[in-house]
């Protein structure tokens, strides 16, 4: 009963590994090749391109993490109240 929990908890983790320690690298080195400040750069220079759509794959991975959680509350939830 524990154990679909326990993977989901499982790819959180690893979705957020993968966040912070992919995306997120990859847009602090977008930042610094635009100069320091993302929001003034030229939204034509593929830096600045490179750099939006990893901010929206950083978004639907954060979204899929929150997704995860809810969905393990909802399982151990199920499972605690079955075991009463």
């Amino acid at each position: 009963m524990m154990l679909a929990p326990m993977t989901l908890v499982v790819l959180m983790l690893a979705c957020t590994a993968y966040s912070q320690f992919g995306i997120i690298r990859a847009m602090e080195r977008d930042r610094a090749a635009a100069g320091g400040a993302i929001d003034t750069a030229d939204t034509s220079n593929p830096v600045t391109i490179h750099f939006n759509k990893l901010h929206n794959r950083s978004e639907h991975v954060e979204m899929a993490i929150l997704l995860l959680g809810i969905a393990t509350v909802v399982l151990v939830a199920r499972a605690e109240t079955a075991r009463t």
